[in-house]
């Protein structure tokens, strides 16, 4: 449940790689952000002794860019569903890939997508040293883990919207030249800008009855129905 507080996104990544490998078993640890249309796989977090695996499959991006589509990540991306491999060095669509496996000691791997909002974010790819790792009950959980993931980064993102709003209204309120006021439900005055301050000669801290007098007639009446 602490990933679902993480206050940022390489915070949350580094956290999840990191408990897959001190608490889950897992050998290797990683959260790719891809592409599809491009057939582009970045891998941003990485948790574990990947023994030159990973170095391997970014290098292959340059050296033989065909293979990227066969990699688990991209498949599922491509199917956009979880997607389990528990033989790994035997599994026909991994076969470009058995040797260099091999010699990561990789028998079995999970990828699991990264949602934000409506949109695949990445994956989640979980590798195992124990070919049949995946049982159930761990597919289950990771299921579980990487809803958690999709949540968190809901979070992230309504936080900095909410972020970037206020920054938003705090420039509009400092450079307009309007008088932008806030009101609390009793009508006391919470807020003024630095022009309403200067066109109203009053202060934030200003009784409601004060500044009540500041305003046209129109507008004092229905304020003092609401102070009441």
């Amino acid at each position: 449940q602490s990933i679902v507080h993480c206050k940022k996104r390489a915070e949350l990544f580094e956290r999840v790689c990191q408990t897959a490998i001190e608490d889950g078993g897992f050998s290797l640890a990683m959260i790719t952000q891809c592409s599809p249309a491009k057939d582009d796989i970045e891998i941003t977090h990485i948790a574990g002794d990947n023994s030159g695996f990973c170095d391997w499959i970014t290098e292959q991006k340059k050296l033989s860019p065909e293979l990227i589509p066969r990699t688990g990540v991209m498949q599922t991306i491509y199917q956009r569903q979880n997607i389990v491999i528990n033989d790994y060095l035997h599994e026909m669509l991994t076969t470009p890939f058995h040797q260099v496996a091999k010699n990561a000691n990789i028998g079995a791997a999970g990828y699991y997508l990264i949602r934000e909002g409506d949109n695949i974010f990445g994956v989640m790819a979980l590798y195992a040293s124990e070919a049949g790792f995946f049982t159930e009950q761990v597919q289950a959980t990771l299921e579980e883990i990487a809803g958690d993931v999709c949540f968190a980064l809901d979070n992230l993102n309504r936080d900095q919207q909410l972020i970037d709003s206020e920054r938003l209204f705090h420039n509009l309120a400092t450079f307009v030249r309007v008088g932008i006021f806030r009101l609390n439900p009793q009508g006391k005055l919470v807020y003024i800008n630095e022009f309403g301050t200067s066109l109203l000669q009053i202060r934030p801290n200003a009784s409601t009855e004060y500044w009540l007098k500041k305003i046209v007639p129109a507008d004092y009446q229905q304020l003092q129905q609401i102070g009441r």
